[in-house]
């Protein structure tokens, strides 16, 4: 405050003029606040205008559930001083929410059982310690509910999130839309409304490619063509054409990959060979056999010639990558194994020449 002196006659009068900045305190003399409610944040009345970090200007600032950060206040006095005041507020409020859904998701068909998963958020400010007990529960369409009790593997923290799996799987091989909700149970939690995430995945059929009926080698006079049949929504051979069907001119693999307007794929390829070539010849004569189909680790191969041949053992890509070769020395009856563990899974076409005559299969890695 400043004091002006007022002199009249013998009497001095002294007149006090508020000429100082605005006294301003919104954090009741602390810098943080922790709260659980909502909480009003008041500047003293009386000034000239109010500005708060949101644009308002009342003297008073009510700050809504769950709204956490820094607030501030832009007082000034009639005579044109300004004060700032600002708090930051955090709340002691245990909040986990269902964030998202991790597995399953819209895919193409699938095959066999799904683990489900979801996100789970700590949006409290406390983090949530190994010790702390979480249920969660999961229910696909009508059916009843799968609970499990969970235990955390480290400490969650504020703004942090995990991805927890349930133990028990589930079936999404039909081709169908699922009604997937997963529930969160924390006693503690203050804020129930996060807790459920309702969602829908759609599991969607792959189209159906049967090259040449199916059958591994087309035999004719060159040029063959190869049809992908209709209804499909795109095509890719191997030579880089995007038809239904092509003229085969020359000997060897073709591969075809077909799409469907969801994005699901089918491929399957087929080799072409001339009426005058001496191969390549069917694998089921006996002589050459190859098992297990599908492989996951290794493929073994039994060869039974007549008499003594140098044998050639090819693996191919469906694009045409040699990814395996050996060669062998073979007498008579002999088996070999193909190390294929490290390829990755999918369709391979597979060559042996043997004795002068060639044999080729599909092979399917898992």
């Amino acid at each position: 405050y400043a004091a002006d002196l007022v002199s009249t006659n013998d009497n001095i009068f002294v007149t006090a003029n508020h000429r100082g900045s605005p006294q301003v305190d919104i954090g009741s003399g602390q810098d943080s606040l922790t709260i659980d409610a909502p909480l009003l944040l008041a500047a003293a009345p009386g000034y000239a205008s109010y500005l708060w970090h949101d644009g308002s200007t009342s003297n008073e600032f009510m700050i809504p559930d769950y709204s956490a950060g820094w607030y501030w206040v832009d007082v000034t006095g009639d005579n044109g001083c300004m004060t700032r005041d600002s708090v930051h507020v955090v709340y002691d409020l245990p909040d986990l929410a269902v964030q998202s859904l991790v597995t399953p998701s819209n895919s193409c068909s699938v095959e066999g059982e799904i683990t489900l998963s979801a996100e789970i958020l700590n949006l409290g400010y406390y983090r949530i310690g190994t010790n702390d007990t979480l249920v969660m529960a999961y229910r696909v369409n009508s059916g009843g509910s799968v609970f499990q009790e969970v235990l955390l593997d480290q400490e969650l923290q504020p703004g942090s999130s995990v991805v927890l799996s349930f133990d028990q799987t589930y079936d999404f091989s039909q081709v169908a839309d699922y009604d997937i909700q997963i529930n969160l149970f924390y006693d503690p939690d203050q804020n129930p409304v996060n807790d459920r995430l309702n969602q829908t995945i759609s599991i969607w059929e792959n189209p159906v490619l049967n090259l040449a009926g199916g059958e591994d080698t087309v035999r004719g006079s060159l040029p063959i063509t190869l049809d992908g049949g209709g209804g499909h929504a795109s095509y890719l051979w191997g030579d880089g054409s995007s038809t239904q069907t092509i003229e085969a001119g020359t000997e060897g693999w073709h591969v075809l990959t077909v799409g469907n307007l969801m994005g699901c794929s089918a491929t399957d390829s087929v080799y072409v060979a001339s009426l005058t070539a001496i191969g390549p010849a069917s694998g089921a004569t006996g002589e050459v056999r190859i098992y297990p189909i599908p492989v996951k680790e290794t493929l073994y191969l039994e060869l039974e010639l007549n008499g003594s041949s140098q044998v050639q053992v090819e693996l191919y890509s469906l694009s045409g990558v040699m990814v395996r070769k050996m060669e062998l020395d073979v007498a008579g009856s002999m088996k070999s194994a193909l190390d294929v563990h490290d390829l990755i899974p999918g369709a391979y076409a597979l060559r042996v020449v043997a004795g002068g005559r060639h044999y080729h299969f599909r092979v399917m890695v898992q």
